[in-house]
């Protein structure tokens, strides 16, 4: 009890989120249903694109004929446009709980996926920080930033 009479405790126990706890309810619980399918449309695109892909592959070494399905990419960018102004929604929040920051982390991270999805992008001290900083917010929360998606490792750093 003496630790709790002392000064230096009187600072924690008056801030909210160490007295009560952290917490973990999103404050726009719209803008996180709207990320989790704007996620699943943007993962769903990238599946697609990366069958068509290896079909065009297999039609190249063959020497058969192939056509894109999409050859002016206009499914992506729909999918870019609505977004790029979902992020920008979310990452104009205040963030009042932790479910709020790593909505704003996994976000961020989609604006930025190159650093997770193509290691030549990790090419110097800043983009190896950035991307630690949003892989630990997510496994802190454990979530996962990318989740379905195989992501390149991150070299520390050193």
């Amino acid at each position: 009890m003496r630790a709790l009479s002392s000064t230096v405790a009187l600072p924690l126990i008056a801030t909210p989120s160490i007295a009560s706890g952290v917490s973990t309810a999103h404050s726009r619980p719209d803008l996180a249903g709207r990320f989790d399918e704007f996620y699943a449309l943007w993962k769903h695109q990238r599946e697609a694109d990366a069958l068509e892909s290896a079909a065009c592959d297999a039609a190249e070494r063959t020497g058969q004929p192939f056509a894109w399905s999409d050859p002016d990419n206009e499914a992506w960018s729909k999918i870019n446009e609505g977004g790029s102004q979902l992020i920008d929604e979310i990452m104009s929040q205040r963030a009042s709980s932790l479910a709020d920051i790593v909505l704003q982390a996994r976000a961020s991270a989609m604006d930025n996926h190159r650093y997770w999805l193509d290691q030549a992008s990790l090419t110097g001290a800043g983009q190896v920080a950035y991307r630690q900083l949003v892989d630990r917010i997510c496994e802190f929360a454990d979530v996962q930033v990318f989740p379905g998606l195989e992501t390149v490792p991150c070299q520390e750093i050193v």
